[in-house]
C-alpha cells in the first residue's frame, strides 16, 4: 500500500477547514482513506494521469464540507499538493 504526504498548502486548506466545519475532519479522513486506497479514482489531470483531482461529497446537514483534493501518484506515496473545501450543496455524506 502507498504512504500518503501532505504538502503545506493542504495543510494549511485542512487547518482553516477544522475551524470552520465541525466535521471537516472527518471528511479529510475519509478523503484521504480512498485516495491512498485507489489513487486511480480521481480524474487525471495531466496527459500522464499522475496527477489527479477527486472530490468527496459532504452534507450539510451534518456540516461536513464537500473536499476536492489535488493529488499526485507515485509508486510509493500518494502527495497531496491542495485541497479546496467548500460548503456541501448534498443532504448526504459519502457520494463519489
Amino acid at each position: 500500500m502507498r504512504g500518503i504526504r501532505e504538502e503545506s498548502a493542504a495543510q494549511a486548506a485542512y487547518d482553516n477547514a477544522v475551524k470552520r466545519w465541525s466535521r471537516a475532519d472527518d471528511a479529510w479522513q475519509m478523503v484521504t482513506w480512498v485516495v491512498v486506497r485507489d489513487p486511480l479514482l480521481g480524474r487525471p489531470v495531466t496527459e500522464s494521469g499522475q496527477t489527479r483531482a477527486f472530490t468527496f461529497d459532504g452534507a450539510r446537514s451534518i456540516d461536513m464540507p464537500d473536499v476536492t483534493l489535488l493529488y499526485q501518484v507515485t509508486d510509493m506515496l500518494v502527495v497531496i499538493h491542495d485541497a479546496l473545501f467548500k460548503d456541501s450543496t448534498h443532504g448526504q455524506a459519502g457520494h463519489a
